[in-house]
């Protein structure tokens, strides 16, 4: 099977997604970028990213607060599109600014823009062409033993044997505990039918 990335269409092409990215006075980097972390990842994957193309440690990155008066309109947090396009961005900044570092010194700062490569085209009037820029594929595999005598799985069967011996076992728990408790009320209910114990001499049990 396969999933597009990235909006379908002209998507990306319209929205052009922008992001920031910061090399600061005391030698850490910023990423600045409107996807938000919703569980998915957003701030480690930005963040690996960066530190990969400049060549530093992951606490060297940081992620800025994603306030619209601080970072530029990376576009919406859907699906796979933060991963590929706004991170593809993320790491272009990075190499830009570790080659600006070169001739530059901090602090810097630049905007990428995405850009949709001239060999993708989608027709807006017959819908047609290229729907997504790339595919994410995957492939599911099952891994079965089958007796070939009963048609049953040895892997089920052992399975479902174990099952059934914890069952047996918590039966027969159940069971001797049933016993005891029998035992103890049956033991205080003689006791108690006899009375207390005359003073000096053993009770019976």
């Amino acid at each position: 099977m396969f999933h597009g990335s990235g909006f379908t269409g002209s998507g990306e092409k319209k929205l052009q997604g922008t992001i920031g990215f910061e090399a600061l006075a005391d030698g850490t980097f910023r990423i600045l970028t409107a996807s938000t972390e919703i569980g998915q990842g957003t701030k480690t994957i930005f963040c690996q990213l960066a530190a990969d193309a400049l060549g530093v440690g992951l606490e060297m990155v940081t992620l800025a607060p994603q306030d619209t008066s601080l970072v530029p309109d990376s576009g919406p947090t859907v699906a796979s599109r933060t991963a590929m396009i706004v991170g593809r961005l993320v790491q272009e900044a990075a190499t830009e600014i570790k080659e600006r570092l070169k001739r530059e010194k901090a602090p810097l700062r630049l905007e990428k823009s995405y850009i949709q490569p001239d060999e993708i085209h989608w027709d807006e009037t017959t819908y047609r062409g290229d729907a997504y820029p790339v595919y994410a594929w995957a492939c599911t595999i099952a891994d079965v033993d089958v007796d070939h005598d009963d048609g049953r799985s040895p892997r089920a069967s052992a399975s479902s044997a174990r099952l059934r011996a914890s069952r047996r076992w918590r039966s027969l728990t159940w069971a001797a505990l049933a016993c005891i408790c029998a035992v103890c009320r049956s033991i205080t209910a003689r006791r108690r039918d006899r009375g207390p114990p005359t003073r000096g001499v053993r009770s019976p049990i």
